[in-house]
């Protein structure tokens, strides 16, 4: 019951933390948001290594920025990386379906927000090709997510990444969170925050983007580090 009523405090207190007018917002961190507009040039020239280097904070914020061609070099980039670790073959073809959806969709990593119709393809496009990792190679939904979840770069072929380590909720200080952006996609297909989670939805921003699948996702959630079904009882 006391953890019913922590998660509900912290799904209020989430609830008001940012909301967005005409002006272009990149963070719900006022500080963040404000480096983000002050860099703006500096920052759609950034390479993924130039990311790489930069706070979480920042790093949603920057892509957020990034122009299409920025956000298409980026997952090229990212993939290209990945396909360098010690896959089979057959994996290395399956982790190719991923620049060709990318080279297919290119519309897709402009600074829009997707339609439904968008949304569709793109959550059907990744689902299938997750289940077919996992059924005829083994993955399991971490290593998806490392590949085309991810700006990190992936440590190895399990699904775990270089990341700063990052200190995520506990049942102890929810109430002490409220106002925090946002910082992963919670769907119906996937939770992004791999062992970092699982992902509480969420209303801590008004449906920014740069989560989930190649960032193309809403950011609608927190990482909330407690067992699920224990927040549940």
């Amino acid at each position: 019951m006391k953890k019913n009523l922590i998660l509900l405090l912290f799904v209020i207190s989430t609830f008001v933390g940012c909301s967005h007018d005409e002006e272009m917002i990149y963070s719900c961190d006022k500080a963040v948001n404000e480096w983000t507009i002050d860099n703006l040039t500096f920052i759609q020239k950034m390479t993924r290594k130039d990311w790489l280097v930069l706070s979480k904070a920042e790093k949603r914020a920057a892509y957020r920025a990034f122009t299409q061609q920025q956000r298409i070099n980026f997952w090229l980039d990212k993939l290209q990386e990945v396909k360098s670790l010690n896959w089979s073959i057959e994996e290395i073809h399956h982790i190719e379906k991923v620049e060709s959806f990318i080279k297919d969709h290119t519309e897709f990593m402009n600074n829009k927000k997707l339609s439904d119709e968008e949304l569709d393809i793109l959550e059907k496009y990744f689902y299938m090709w997750l289940e077919e990792g996992k059924s005829v190679y083994g993955w399991t939904d971490n290593i998806g997510i490392s590949i085309a979840g991810s700006g990190e770069v992936a440590k190895n072929t399990k699904g775990e990444l270089f990341d700063e380590a990052t200190e995520y909720n506990n049942d102890s200080d929810l109430t002490n969170r409220g106002g925090e952006e946002c910082e992963c996609n919670q769907s119906v297909f996937s939770d992004f925050c791999g062992g970092a989670g699982p992902c509480v939805e969420s209303k801590c921003t008004e449906q920014a983007d740069g989560c989930g699948w190649l960032f193309l996702q809403q950011c609608n959630g927190i990482c909330y580090r407690v067992d699920y079904e224990q927040v549940l009882e």
